[in-house]
């Protein structure tokens, strides 16, 4: 399931990306490396895609993962090749830059600045040693930022071709 297979012979580990594996690309969103990593990401996994859902229905909240889990796994590996990643971190910070931007239109979209903006601050201490001296270990920075990006991206994308208010229900 990791992004590149490795080898480990005695103390040296090799990075090799795979030919033809194309699942490689999406499948370190479902990796994850302790119970507190997995049950954080599926809680907001579960919040903010049951929002997108209820909106736009199952179809695009998978969409939505996939095109972000791919991005966000891209964007890891391209600024940290000799690394094992996992997580769907990536997608969780798409879901809320693509929420963030959605509440505007839509009011069954919960968003509030102060929890964009909490998990910005979230962002740029992952850039920090911060995390590793609290004993969370290394964070996913490219694929948290890239996956941010995306999901900003498109929420403006979808809200500026075509989307109209909605009204709650």
């Amino acid at each position: 399931l990791t992004f590149v297979e490795f080898n480990v012979q005695k103390d040296n580990i090799s990075f090799q990306l795979p030919n033809g594996e194309y699942w490689r690309l999406i499948t370190p969103i479902f990796l994850h490396f302790s119970v507190l990593h997995l049950v954080f990401n599926m809680l907001w996994l579960w919040d903010l895609g049951r929002r997108v859902e209820i909106l736009h229905g199952s179809t695009r909240v998978v969409a939505l993962v996939m095109l972000m889990g791919l991005g966000s796994n891209i964007a890891q590996y391209m600024f940290s090749p000799e690394s094992i990643f996992g997580g769907m971190s990536g997608v969780v910070y798409g879901l809320i830059g693509y929420c963030w931007v959605w509440r505007r239109v839509s009011p069954d979209i919960f968003m509030p600045d102060a929890l964009f903006r909490f998990s910005v601050v979230w962002l740029m201490i992952g850039y920090t040693p911060l995390t590793e001296w609290a004993g969370l270990g290394r964070m996913a920075n490219s694929a948290h930022l890239y996956g941010l990006i995306s999901g900003l991206l498109w929420g403006w994308l979808t809200t500026n071709l075509g989307a109209k208010k909605i009204p709650s229900a």
